[in-house]
């Protein structure tokens, strides 16, 4: 994002009023044409080119080992609201060419598995075909 420092702009703001003060005694084509320029150029300076940055957290969890194992659950800022109900649900999907089905689904010992009344919930047993996705809400305790 370009931008000018607090001395630049000092000088920016300094060339502007020359010019604008030339340009209001009715003075000539070349200083409107570099007042609109150096305008254009302050005003493209000045506008927020993006917002802030932030990483958006996971909501997938993937099963893309092929042989089996372990899909970790990634933490979730929904854990820490102070006002929330501290839960979150996240999508798990197989990733792999092969059917994969669920063993267990366990949690760390500040979390719990919060019961989901939709159909697409992961239980154990449970076997994803390819491409195929379930759910887990995760809740933490106050």
């Amino acid at each position: 994002m370009p931008t000018l420092s607090q001395w630049g702009m000092a000088a920016l703001a300094l060339v502007l009023a020359a010019l604008a003060s030339r340009l209001l005694r009715g003075q000539g084509g070349v200083l409107r044409l570099a007042a609109l320029g150096l305008l254009a150029g302050a005003a493209l300076l000045a506008s927020p080119w993006s917002g802030q940055a932030l990483a958006r957290p996971a909501d997938d969890v993937l099963l893309d080992n092929p042989a089996g194992g372990t899909a970790p659950l990634p933490d979730h800022p929904d854990f820490e609201r102070p006002f929330a109900d501290y839960m979150h649900g996240y999508t798990v999907r197989n990733t792999t060419g092969r059917p994969q089905r669920i063993k267990a689904v366990t949690v760390t010992a500040a979390h719990r598995i919060m019961n989901s009344h939709d159909d697409t919930q992961c239980t154990v047993g449970q076997i994803l075909a390819p491409a195929a996705s379930c759910s887990v809400v995760v809740g933490r305790p106050h």
